[in-house]
């Protein structure tokens, strides 16, 4: 939330929303987008039941727009996520399937039950919703080294230096034979396998 305080930072995210955004109508005007319009850990409330607490929050005017946040590949998701999200963005009996935002990293643990619950609930397929709902850190950290917005701050730079080296990418580790009976000693013969 607090990059989006930096302008260059802000449209490029904004940009990569409307990307997904399939109604035209829907898409957001990032030229009257301020810092002041988002904000973090909000508690969604409708008709007085609880529907969950978003990460990141896009208010402009009357519109809303709703960004759940994962960084590691094997958070679980809550109760909430995404129907109680779902239940919230619901108008007039149409869910507003295009201001929910899942990003995620690639081969993210619960991408699967994210769709599947989705679909569930509203009348979107599982590729449609893959297709507009969800945005990979991968892609955002590709743009901003693609557009070299990680070189015109040194905190955004930190952020992509983090993003790259710590969370999305690993060196495979092979082990040997012997390193794996050492690590797995007085274990079962399936747990081996």
């Amino acid at each position: 939330c607090n990059f989006m305080r930096y302008e260059i930072f802000r449209d490029l995210f904004i940009d990569i929303v409307n990307e997904k955004i399939q109604n035209q109508e829907n898409r957001i005007d990032k030229s009257i987008v301020k810092f002041q319009d988002f904000d973090t850990e909000v508690s969604l409330k409708e008709n007085e039941e609880k529907s969950g607490r978003i990460d990141l929050q896009l208010k402009i005017n009357e519109e809303i727009y709703l960004f759940e946040i994962k960084i590691e590949v094997l958070t679980k998701l809550t109760n909430n996520q995404p129907n109680g999200y779902l239940e919230y963005l619901k108008n007039d009996n149409l869910y507003k399937n295009e201001n929910l935002f899942f990003i995620l990293p690639k081969g993210y643990f619960h991408t699967n039950e994210i769709l599947e619950k989705w679909e569930e609930k509203t009348k979107y397929s599982k590729k449609e919703i893959e297709n507009h709902n969800i945005i990979y850190w991968e892609d955002i950290l590709d743009q901003l080294k693609i557009q070299e917005i990680d070189k015109v701050n040194f905190f955004i730079n930190e952020f992509c230096n983090i993003l790259d080296f710590k969370w999305f990418y690993f060196e495979k580790i092979v082990f040997t034979k012997n390193e794996l009976d050492l690590m797995l000693r007085n274990k079962k013969e399936e747990d081996y396998k």
